[in-house]
């Protein structure tokens, strides 16, 4: 649990799913099996990938 970090809070349920899911999509963790509650379409995904390294300042290559 030493390296848990927090990428964003949204108090709005709606809107965290879609978070969620651009996480998700973007940096891929290990753990996420799914793509979250709420399904982006794949339009997103050039995109998502592109800014992968750079969303919340997680560096995607630690991960």
């Amino acid at each position: 649990m030493e390296n848990v970090r927090i990428l964003d809070r949204e108090p709005s349920w709606f809107e965290r799913g879609v978070k969620e899911a651009i996480y998700i999509r973007a940096l891929r963790p290990a753990l996420n099996k799914d793509g979250g509650r709420y399904q982006l379409t794949h339009t997103w995904d050039h995109t998502l990938t592109s800014l992968s390294s750079t969303i919340s300042g997680v560096n995607v290559s630690q991960q």
